[in-house]
């Protein structure tokens, strides 16, 4: 994705709830060749079975991911309330 982040996901739902598992690294991880800066921010997306609503959550995810601003502050301090400090502001911003 860029922006120090990857989103692996299955590429069709798997699974009978959504959910997102989160890993903070201290250091940059090679998620690839070309695809820009490493990787301090995993986010492993898997979005439930027939709840098309769910996939909403690709949207939400979206504007916090792409925000460089977002993602420096969560791994600037990977704590879970941090995290949810700054998820809660890139819902008020958008």
């Amino acid at each position: 994705m860029g922006h120090m982040v990857a989103m692996p996901h299955p590429d069709a739902p798997v699974t009978d709830r959504t959910f997102v598992s989160v890993a903070i690294v201290e250091r940059e991880v090679d998620w690839g060749a070309g695809r820009g800066s490493g990787v301090r921010l995993v986010m492993l997306v898997c979005i439930e079975r027939d709840n098309p609503v769910a996939y909403s959550l690709w949207h939400s995810l979206s504007g916090l991911v792409s925000n460089r601003r977002y993602v420096e502050r969560i791994v600037a301090e990977p704590t879970y309330e941090n995290f949810l400090e700054v998820i809660a502001d890139s819902y008020r911003d958008a």
